[in-house]
């Protein structure tokens, strides 16, 4: 049974265990209200950069019971086609989910597992086999199950490292 630690509502920064990248939208996006894309984004992003909008999240405490309304750059997230999204128009707020966020502490004190509200599908970061696309979209499917014991060398494609962005105000 996993244990169930609770993030507080608050800003975060999300990166993909298995390959340290950051997750977050595109640098370039086109500037109508469609989706827009949710991507692991590679571990290359310069520190001067990793305080932009589009790599910020916003995680409140949706019903209290492990569920949680996310969104990045003040996007509410959902699912479409097994696919992440960031929905800006309202219009499509029945794609917007609350996600259930499970802890993983063997792996990592900040390292969680990212579900939809029924525990059906989850989110995953596949490494990319093309080196020239840096950019992978999280997937949101069906999971497998964590190996027996993992650890923190372990690289496991579903595990979310979730740090606190600190406050410099």
């Amino acid at each position: 049974m996993a244990i169930s630690r609770r993030l507080k509502s608050g800003k975060y920064h999300i990166y993909s265990q298995a390959t340290n990248s950051m997750v977050g939208r595109a640098e370039i996006e086109e500037q109508s209200l469609n989706q827009k894309a949710v991507f692991a984004l590679g571990s290359d992003i310069p520190e001067s950069d990793r305080d932009a909008d589009r790599l910020l999240w916003t995680i409140e405490c949706g019903s209290c019971d492990g569920l949680y309304k996310m969104k990045v750059k003040d996007t509410p997230v959902g699912q479409e086609e097994k696919l992440l999204y960031a929905f800006p128009d309202e219009k499509d707020k029945k794609k917007v989910e609350e996600w259930f966020i499970r802890a993983v502490p063997q792996i990592d004190e900040a390292a969680y597992i990212i579900q939809t509200s029924d525990e059906s599908a989850g989110w995953d970061a596949p490494e990319s086999g093309d080196a020239k696309h840096k950019m992978k979209q999280i997937d949101v499917h069906a999971l497998p199950k964590l190996p027996p014991n993992p650890c923190p060398e372990s690289r496991v494609s579903q595990v979310f490292i979730i740090k606190p962005v600190k406050d410099e105000s």
